[in-house]
């Protein structure tokens, strides 16, 4: 299983489609999927599971035995934003990699990419 955050965004979508076009589909999809705009940007994806990005520390604890890739792509572009909440909750890479890191000590054999 392979992992991606920030999958709704430009970077994220086009290394998951890539990954389709490879033959890979067993992909976790990690966002905000709620924000319409980024929709065409995923939609046409295939994938095991979409997960919102806060709903993601709890999924890869559930989940880690199977996942076998991190990619880590997933960061707050909106150089405006005034949600504190998103910034001090998941907007941040720090955020989601208190995540990613226990995962990583855990399963050496896993790759993390950053």
């Amino acid at each position: 299983m392979i992992v991606i955050t920030g999958a709704a965004g430009f970077i994220g979508s086009y290394l998951a489609r890539k990954l389709n076009e490879e033959r890979f589909f067993d992909l976790v999809l990690v966002d905000d999927f709620s924000r319409t705009d980024k929709s065409r940007n995923h939609q046409d994806l295939t994938a095991t599971a979409r997960i919102d990005r806060e709903a993601f520390p709890a999924w890869l604890d559930e989940n880690q035995a199977q996942v076998q890739f991190i990619f880590h792509l997933g960061a707050r572009t909106d150089t405006t934003e005034q949600n504190k909440h998103i910034m001090a909750c998941c907007g941040t890479t720090p955020w989601l990699w208190t995540c990613i890191q226990p995962f990583r000590t855990k399963h050496t054999t896993a790759k993390v990419y950053l």
